[in-house]
């Protein structure tokens, strides 16, 4: 029977010779967390965790990758005749320095692949096959070769207690480099419960520069668009990075219709996409970083920096960890008004968010 592990993955996508069949610049940064042990007799066992000079990205031959951290992995192929991406998720049920016992996201089977250094090649090993990886660079799974949920499109309304119609960013009393506005929906796809190395989320984001508008330039927040970000493990060390590229394939439809802001999401666009279905857990943000606010009041607005006492303002749903769209009636989550976590700014006041899944 044919068993489903990382591995498995790459050599039935991609090498004939194995056999089989297949199935079908950063930004925040933070320490990926714990895991669970146990021995394959069932007896509790200590695990301790893979040794970190296994961490990071690593490619075999260009068409294959693994994003090895020390909670998840996460493998990319690429399939050379449609031109897209396959993943596989899978992550960490127990670990030596050398070694990890891994389950299959998707299909729950499970898999001991060992880990060594032959030169300046990363070996990994399954059940006698043995694959040899380079170090590699920041690459773009996209398009994915489709949903593993039958999924086409889904679509994200985030309500707001108040959205403007436009922005000023690049303020003069803000710092260049500083992130200015950040509205994100963020997807736990492999469930491992954290925000961790093989996720992925949907951010319009706005950093301070003068690269692309002019200071104290105003637009409407959907111009700033909405882009595609992977969560993946920094080379050798223990540290889990938001990335992205910054090209049309990577951008996401939002819109804006009054205070709503609504995100069109096509799964074939990217590998961790993919994944995504009613069950997916999530977690939606929201955040403004605003020094010295204006004391000009706009009449036509329900809120505005003349209201602020605050430079950062913040609002998620949940409070803290994720939800899943399923646990609710219609997949409409309410959000308690003027909850923030931080600041007063209605704009980053979540009230609701919906979610509807088209198949």
């Amino acid at each position: 029977m044919f068993k489903h592990t990382f591995l498995s993955v790459i050599c039935c996508t991609l090498l004939a010779a194995c056999g089989g069949s297949s199935s079908g610049n950063s930004s925040d940064q933070t320490s990926s967390g714990g895991q669970g042990s146990s021995s394959s007799d069932g007896q509790e066992s200590v695990s301790v965790p893979l040794d970190s000079q296994f961490y990071g990205l690593w490619t075999y031959a260009d068409v294959a990758y693994v994003a090895v951290a020390k909670d998840t992995v996460t493998v990319f192929t690429h399939d050379l005749e449609k031109d897209c991406y396959d993943s596989g998720l899978f992550t960490v049920d127990a670990s030596t320095e050398t070694s990890l016992t891994s389950t299959d996201v998707e299909t729950g089977e499970q898999a001991t692949s060992k880990f060594a250094f032959v030169d300046d090649y990363l070996s990994i090993e399954e059940e006698g096959e043995v694959l040899y990886f380079q170090q590699a660079g920041l690459f773009n799974p996209t398009p994915s070769c489709g949903s593993y949920h039958d999924v086409t499109e889904v679509e994200v309304a985030l309500d707001l207690s108040f959205l403007p119609p436009y922005v000023v960013i690049n303020r003069d009393a803000q710092d260049t480099g500083k992130v200015e506005y950040d509205y994100a929906i963020r997807f736990d796809v492999n469930k491992s419960g954290i925000l961790d190395a093989g996720d992925v989320a949907l951010i319009i984001r706005h950093f301070k520069s003068d690269a692309e508008y002019p200071n104290n330039h105003s637009l409407a927040i959907t111009e700033l668009e909405g882009d595609i970000w992977s969560y993946m493990p920094r080379h050798q060390q223990d540290v889990i990075a938001s990335e992205h590229t910054n090209t049309e394939l990577n951008s996401v439809q939002v819109e804006q219709s009054g205070n709503r802001l609504t995100f069109i999401i096509d799964p074939g666009q990217h590998a961790l996409l993919a994944h995504i279905n009613e069950e997916t857990p999530v977690q939606i943000s929201t955040f403004i970083n605003y020094p010295e606010p204006e004391a000009e009041v706009i009449s036509e607005w329900s809120d505005g920096p003349w209201n602020w006492s605050s430079k950062l303002h913040q609002d998620a749903l949940p409070d803290s960890g994720f939800t899943q769209p399923n646990f609710y009636s219609d997949m409409l989550i309410d959000d308690a008004a003027a909850d923030l976590i931080q600041g007063e700014s209605m704009w980053v006041d979540i009230t609701s968010v919906k979610f509807t899944f088209t198949k």
